[in-house]
């Protein structure tokens, strides 16, 4: 029976607005007269808005009130999977980090073993080619340009379907304050003016500027890196 009175309201105040817009699309106003009708119209018409105001409002707030109490349950279960969920991007990112800085290093080390190795084959062919009195060939093996092939170390962070990285930004790690020189002290104090994070902030700061072409000695820049996983 409640239903029933709710929608036939719902259909008189249907009409009763659609009459109101078909009146105001009429009216004429011409005259002072016609200015008078125009005003009155307009304080009906905003009665009309009123009672579909007071009609739809009551749900409306019913709906709202619900809808923000279950955002708010539906919160108290994603917040603490959301906290567990960065903390094992974090573990992750970390490790991945480490296995490309290991990685990166070998490769550096298997490039300079090979430049090395060439290096003792063109001198060791110089020495040959002096013995046998060719200076001159002598001299073009050693001012030859060195190209090296050196192996490829391969990546050991397997790829996962669903897994996807992006760059984040410019990040340091104080790895030796010593070796930090003076200039740079006085620098990241200069920068680091109104900052509350202090020294590690100001250097972050600087490298982040210059998109980590500025090499400190003392600090390691790296660029941070996003972990996006769909389910």
């Amino acid at each position: 029976m409640v239903a029933t009175v709710e929608q036939s309201t719902e259909l008189a105040l249907r009409d009763e607005a659609q009459t109101v817009v078909n009146q105001a699309t009429a009216l004429v106003i011409a005259d002072a007269d016609g200015y008078t009708a125009g005003v009155e119209f307009l304080k009906a018409l905003k009665a009309t808005a009123k009672k579909v105001r007071e009609f739809f409002d009551p749900d409306i707030q019913a709906a709202h009130s619900l809808h923000k109490s279950l955002v708010a349950k539906r919160d108290t279960f994603l917040r603490p999977l959301d906290a567990a969920e960065a903390t094992v991007n974090g573990k992750a990112l970390a490790w991945k980090r480490e296995e490309d800085r290991k990685r990166q290093g070998a490769q550096r080390a298997a490039e300079a073993a090979a430049r090395k190795a060439e290096e003792e084959r063109r001198l060791a062919m110089a020495e040959e080619a002096e013995r046998q009195g060719k200076a001159a060939l002598a001299q073009q093996i050693i001012d030859a340009p060195i190209e090296v092939a050196a192996p490829v170390i391969s990546q050991t962070v397997p790829k996962i379907d669903g897994v996807s990285f992006s760059e984040g930004r410019w990040d340091i790690e104080i790895v030796n304050m010593a070796a930090i020189p003076q200039d740079v002290f006085v620098k990241a104090a200069l920068c680091s003016k109104g900052m509350r994070d202090g020294l590690v902030g100001a250097l972050k700061k600087m490298v982040q500027d210059t998109g980590g072409a500025w090499e400190i000695p003392g600090v390691r820049a790296f660029k941070t890196a996003n972990m996006s996983v769909k389910a």
